[in-house]
Parts: C-alpha cells; structure tokens; sequence
C-alpha cells in the first residue's frame, strides 16, 4: 500500500471490502485504521472487531456514529443493530474502556439499535444516567427544547428537523421513559442522602444552564419512583426520599413521580362490567403509604395522598362505565 500513489490508495480504500477476515491484529488494524479514515467506518462496524482491540473499536464505534448522524436517514441492513449491539457487549467488559463513552455512544447508536432492544431492558446508559448528571442532561436536551423557546417556537420558526434527529429524539424518549435505575443507590442497595443530593445538584445545575429546569424535574420524578424503601422500616417512600422531596420543594418533580406511578402499572384487563375495584385496592395502598410518612414530612405525604386521590377518582369512573354498560345489557 505504502507504494501506491494518493489516488490509487483512495481507489482502494474507497472499493476494499470492508470484512476484515483475518485474525492478525496487527494486519487488521491497519485495515480498520484505512476504513476509518476515507469514511466507511459504518461498514467496518458491521461485524465483530475484538481482533482490533479495544481502543481501535472505539474509534471505529465513534467513527460510524459520525457517519450515521452525516447521513440524515438510516441505514438500511438488518444486520448492523446486531453487530453493533454484539461490539457494544463486548466493549462494555473491557476495563480500559470509558464506561460514560460508551454510554454517549450507545446513546447516539440508538437509532440503529431499537430493533435489537427488549422492552424495558437497562441498557449501559441507563446505569451511567444513576452516575453522570451531565449525560443525563445531555438526553434531556434531546428531546426538549429549552424552556424559553416553548412559547415562540411556531411553524416554519426552526429548521427542518431531519429524520435521524427525530429518531434521536424518540430514542431519549424511551431512555427516559424506562429510566429503572436511581441515582443515589449505595452499594447495599439503599439510598444515600449525601449521594443522591450531590447527583440532584449537578442535574439541576446543568439543566439550569440549558434552560430546561422544569422538564428536567419531571424526569428526575420519575426515576424517583424506583428508589428503594426504607431500609428500617421497609416502607415507600423511604426517610431519605421524604427529606429529599421536602427540601426540593419543587412542584415538577412531585408531578413527575405521580405520572411515573401511573405510567408504571401497564396493561390491565377486567370482565366487561367491572367496576373500579383494581383502582381502588392501588388507591389503598397509596393511602396506606401516606399514612406511613411522618407528619413533617409534608411533600411526601401529599404526593402519596395525591396519587390515591387519582386512584380513587379512576375507580369512579370505572364504576360509572360499568354502570352504564349494565343498563345497556
């Protein structure tokens, strides 16, 4: 290769197939390294790349994620979701490799991946979301605008937005949305005060920055949800929790974890003429968390009794349809 002219060397690089089929690392990194650099690093990444090693995996990943984003629409091969998910695995156990790297890259492959991911599944991002403040704010922006263009933005107002960047937005959606990993978690599994305020004070700061407070503490709510209960106790919410809602005092993120335990409970099935029984045993039960939280514990407390409220007023109207579908039958 070292004798053939620039153009020659371009024609090679540009026509070479793209499978490394050698198991010289040395030889394949030479290739992976030739792939990347005339552009055809989404090639390269649609296979296997442990003879690389890590490090030229890596650029290879970040070098396709360039790539993808420069095309505007997606790639058409029901194979790349697989072989990146596969490099994504294995990168994942290198120690060497930056764990918030590889969740920004996952993040940014997402588009690709949705085909290859189970509903619900914890990906990396989401453990990395529970440790990196920054990232997590990084997805929010994904998919809100700030705050200040919420009002003024009108049709015709902004770019047009390109295909990819609205995969990219549906992808944070669904990151956020099955978001099961708490930041503040200690390594017993309960929730640590001083953690979790330090994770909350970044978020918040950097949203702030980025003029997306208020969605920000919707999502934080959510996440909220699924911290653990009282290790004490062993009542939800924890004291930790309780302390933590009435020193935010932020009314966004309250709503957030009342949406989330709503969002939470799936699919329900009932006989034809059932009335609101499943929604009044849930609206129990949060009534019973209520009562459990201490009485200075205020936001905690009118959260859980906010949410069996919402329960009780579902259960009447499941009574109402009942009703009117008995005087029907």
């Amino acid at each position: 290769m070292k004798s053939l002219n620039a153009q020659a060397s371009a024609s090679y690089w540009e026509n070479r197939a793209e499978y490394l089929r050698t198991t010289d690392s040395v030889v394949a990194i030479e290739i992976a390294k030739g792939l990347i650099a005339h552009g055809r690093a989404v090639g390269l990444v649609n296979q296997k790349l442990v003879v690389v090693g890590a490090s030229v995996a890596m650029s290879a990943m970040q070098a396709a994620v360039r790539e993808l984003a420069s095309l505007g629409s997606p790639v058409q091969d029901s194979m790349l979701g697989y072989n990146l998910q596969e490099n994504l695995k294995w990168l994942s156990s290198e120690s060497d490799v930056s764990k918030v790297e590889l969740a920004k890259m996952e993040f940014a492959l997402l588009p690709v991946l949705l085909n290859e991911l189970q509903e619900g599944e914890q990906l990396i991002i989401h453990r990395t979301l529970a440790e990196n403040p920054e990232l997590f704010v990084a997805i929010v922006c994904e998919l809100y605008r700030p705050a200040s263009q919420v009002d003024t933005d009108v049709e015709g107002n902004h770019p047009p937005v390109q295909e990819f960047e609205r995969q990219r937005a549906a992808v944070a959606w669904r990151v956020l949305k099955e978001w099961r990993t708490p930041p503040g978690v200690d390594g017993s599994g309960n929730l640590d005060y001083s953690r979790l305020m330090v994770w909350l004070a970044a978020a918040r700061g950097a949203a702030s920055v980025e003029d997306r407070v208020e969605v920000a503490d919707h999502c934080i709510g959510a996440v909220l949800l699924h911290t653990p209960r009282d290790p004490v106790s062993g009542d939800w919410p924890s004291t930790t929790l309780a302390r933590v809602l009435e020193e935010l005092t932020s009314d966004a993120v309250e709503s957030g974890l009342e949406i989330e335990a709503f969002n939470t409970r799936g699919v329900t099935t009932r006989a034809m003429l059932d009335g609101g029984q499943q929604e009044r045993e849930l609206a129990a039960q949060w009534t019973i968390r209520a009562e459990s939280v201490p009485a200075r514990w205020t936001r905690a407390k009118r959260t859980c009794e906010r949410i069996a409220a919402s329960w009780e007023q579902t259960a009447k109207e499941m009574d109402e349809r009942a009703a009117q579908r008995r005087l029907r039958h």
